[in-house]
């Protein structure tokens, strides 16, 4: 073992510029792409000691993963980070598939909107994923000064098993090395120009357009003195380094799958063509192969194209003639429409494969998510989504049990969670690149029904967690249709002081609390009114019983969702629990929101009452995790059940 280095000269996790110990840390992330990041960004929000390592000397730079599909952009709205894809994303909304017609003449055979278009109040498009990390890296930063620690790698991983109960106690050892200026692990750009069929070799799109910055963080660096040792104690891990996962092998986990000689290439470029739905995502078959297409920023337009004898163990040409060869494929392919490129941003090539890990953790002190347990074709545009849902439910479990608030246990649920949704992924992927990498096709048939489940599923919104410690089992009688283990979905309301309207999922920001949403129903009939004014009061004592994140904030927030006009109710109406501050005479204006019956005046087709079938004589409770997933409901006398299952999560006071 070589000398303790000195702490990073940036001041990893330091503060005021004051010495800090960054051998002992609540959770170091090993891994700086979307899931190692969005664990980072989580980390930082419950303001815990981490730190974050990463092989490469940068963030990425260009091309490589694009798709933001709904879900990923109600969980970065969620974090305050919405306006990103908003003002630097490229949003698409309709599918179009493409195939010869009786008559062999390539057309478009049908086109619908696109992928969660229909469940959301966001609409999927893309963003390359030097942006999307360095958004995040920037959003971690604001709210922990955490910075990723580059050209560092480890080199010894140690689970201490006498530990592991003792979720205080800093379990597991990583031995860490900085490299060599030699070693620097850097980003392929690959961007090149074609003019009068000279090629030219381009800086390519690399810098971040979403936060501010000088362009440093395009040139590789170390962070340390190179070949310096250090040994870091951690209470847990985060395993977020890719497919060939350092972590996952030294742990004795292993992928079950298999991969196939099927080649495909990846190619960003301005395009030189006449083909008339490149705004739009499109699947485009032919007898010679298939292309699929989505628009991009600065002009470009992303292919993902079969390539001649994929089905055969052979290797493409090698540099530039790799994307020549991919663009003369996808002429051959889009013909009669013209196709030729001007700019090429970035390309590479893949083989097919679908493999999941046979576990998501080690003894519950290490955790691996996005490629380092689940790899497959980047087709779908699920890779960097999937992965960073992935962190975004490890991420509130971990750090409410590093905040002495959550019961450990509840760990055992990131693998139960989240290991269906990789393989239903691999499932589903499976099927796509099946059925697009036919030759002998004679009917887009096999296509549009796996599309279909594709979106049932690429969208995020329609994942739904088994029943667990943490997800209720549906009650005998339901109290709504909502199902549990579902995420809350999005619906038009008012607030009740101000009348502005908000939207209902947009009140569940990630922060770490769990809030309580009360359907209070008509609150206009006396009986209903005093029925959520009772409930009110049963909360009261329950809200002190289960520890908070920290001091003065309630660990569960009320929220009443009332099926009246603005006009037809006053706050002072309302018990303190929902309508004043704690320990204050001063009213609470964000916890009161207004439901009122369809009409035109109101802008909707029903209320959230009736589409979700809830009764407005009745009312019910809601109990939303702070991933924003549906955990329990019940009545509005349903409080002493309400307590029992909570018991089962928090520790009490």
């Amino acid at each position: 073992m070589g000398s303790i280095a000195t702490p990073v000269a940036n001041g990893i996790n330091g503060h005021n510029g004051h010495s800090v110990d960054n051998s002992h840390v609540d959770v170091l992330i090993v891994g700086a792409g979307p899931m190692g990041l969005m664990s980072a960004l989580w980390m930082a929000e419950f303001g815990l000691k981490i730190r974050i390592i990463d092989e490469r000397g940068t963030r990425a730079l260009n091309g490589r993963a694009d798709g933001f599909h709904v879900r990923s952009l109600e969980i970065w709205d969620s974090f305050g980070l919405g306006h990103i894809f908003a003002n630097h994303g490229t949003p698409f909304s309709r599918w179009a598939l493409w195939a010869p017609n009786s008559e062999g003449k390539l057309t478009r055979q049908k086109q619908e909107g696109a992928i969660g278009i229909d469940v959301s109040r966001f609409i999927c498009g893309t963003i390359h994923q030097g942006n999307v990390e360095a958004a995040l890296i920037d959003a971690a930063k604001r709210r922990s000064s955490i910075e990723v620690e580059r050209g560092v790698v480890p080199t010894r991983i140690a689970v201490d098993d006498s530990k592991i109960d003792d979720h205080t106690a800093y379990a597991v050892t990583v031995d860490l090395r900085r490299v060599q200026k030699e070693e620097l692990t850097t980003w392929a750009v690959n961007a090149h120009s074609v003019k009068d069929g000279v090629v030219k070799t381009e800086r390519g799109h690399i810098d971040a357009t979403v936060v501010p910055n000088d362009g440093s963080d395009t040139i590789p660096t170390i962070s340390g003195e190179p070949g310096s040792t250090e040994t870091v104690h951690a209470k847990y891990v985060i395993g977020a380094d890719g497919a060939h996962s350092w972590v996952r092998r030294q742990l004795g986990l292993h992928m079950e799958g298999a991969s196939h000689n099927a080649q495909w290439g990846v190619i960003d470029v301005v395009l030189n063509t006449d083909f008339p739905d490149l705004q739009k995502h499109c699947t485009i078959l032919s007898p010679v192969g298939t292309v699929l297409s989505v628009p991009r920023e600065n002009g470009l337009t992303r292919l993902y194209i079969q390539l001649p004898g994929s089905d055969q163990d052979v290797s493409p040409v090698s540099g530039i003639a790799t994307a020549q060869h991919m663009m003369e494929s996808a002429a051959k392919i889009i013909a009669p429409y013209r196709l030729s490129y001007s700019y090429c941003d970035w390309w590479t090539v893949y083989k097919v494969g679908q493999r999941v890990a046979n576990h998501f953790h080690y003894g519950q002190r290490v955790f691996l998510g996005g490629d380092a347990v689940h790899t497959h074709t980047p087709k779908g545009g699920q890779g960097m989504n999937v992965s960073m849902q992935d962190a975004y439910n490890l991420g509130w479990k971990l750090a409410g049990v590093l905040k002495n608030q959550l019961d450990p246990a509840i760990l055992s649920t990131y693998e139960t969670e989240r290991r269906p949704i990789a393989q239903l992924l691999i499932d589903i992927d499976r099927m796509l690149a099946g059925n697009l990498s036919k030759k002998d096709r004679t009917t887009t048939l096999g296509v549009n029904e796996v599309y279909d489940k594709l979106r049932q599923f690429n969208s995020g919104a329609n994942i739904c967690y088994e029943p667990s410690a943490i997800v209720a089992t549906q009650p005998p009688v339901p109290v709504t249709n909502l199902p549990l283990g579902m995420r809350m979905p999005p619906y038009p309301i008012f607030n009740l002081a101000s009348a502005l309207p908000v939207d209902l999922q947009g009140l569940f920001r990630s922060n770490g609390q769990w809030r309580l949403l009360v359907f209070g129903g008509d609150v206009t009939n006396e009986t209903q009114l005093s029925r959520v004014n009772k409930l009110g009061a049963a909360l009261s004592p329950l809200l002190g019983k289960f520890r908070p994140l920290k001091s003065g904030v309630p660990f569960l927030v009320p929220l009443l969702l009332i099926w009246a006009g603005c006009e037809q109710m006053e706050l002072s109406a309302f018990h303190d629990i929902f309508s004043r501050l704690e320990d204050d005479s001063n009213f609470e204006y964000n916890r009161i929101f207004a439901d009122p019956p369809a009409t035109k005046k109101s802008g909707r087709a029903e209320s959230a009452h009736v589409a979700f079938d809830v009764s407005v004589g009745k009312g019910c409770m809601i109990l939303v995790r702070p991933d924003q997933c549906i955990s329990w409901v019940g009545e509005l006398d349903g409080v002493a059940a309400l307590e029992e299952f909570l018991g089962g999560i928090f520790l009490s006071k």
